[in-house]
């Protein structure tokens, strides 16, 4: 049999570990992966993460481009939590599932045509994590 190695979803990873520590900074609103939900939030408040592209270089690391949308009404707050997601992405490591972070671009303020109104926050990183057998 042949050994079959893939990564690990890397946005799940860095939803659950990025909502965690915005928790603990009392901001609690709730994170999406992929794309806008169906039933949003009442207040508008929420983050996206979806992987827009994925780099590997050999069977045993896969480089996954990461993008955080982050929506706010208010954007000072949206701005706010932009910069604080993007500050917290490099400790990402620490939880050992991934193994490093690349900046790519953001904070970039972007308008959401399906959201008129709502300020969003474009953060876009490389996420490295190890690939498992499958």
């Amino acid at each position: 049999m042949v050994l079959v190695l893939v990564p690990p979803n890397v946005v799940v990873i860095a939803r659950r570990d990025l909502s965690l520590a915005l928790a603990a900074r009392g901001d609690s609103r709730p994170w999406f992966t992929n794309d806008l939900p169906e039933q949003r939030p009442a207040d508008e408040r929420f983050v996206v993460v979806e992987q827009m592209d994925q780099r590997r270089d050999n069977e045993f690391v896969a480089d996954v481009l990461t993008q955080f949308r982050i929506y706010d009404p208010d954007q000072r707050a949206c701005y706010d939590t932009a910069e604080l997601i993007n500050g917290l992405i490099p400790t990402l490591p620490a939880g050992l599932e991934i193994q490093s972070t690349e900046h790519a671009g953001g904070p970039t303020e972007q308008l959401d045509p399906r959201l008129p109104g709502v300020r969003r926050y474009l953060v876009t990183w490389w996420l490295t994590a190890m690939c498992e057998p499958v």
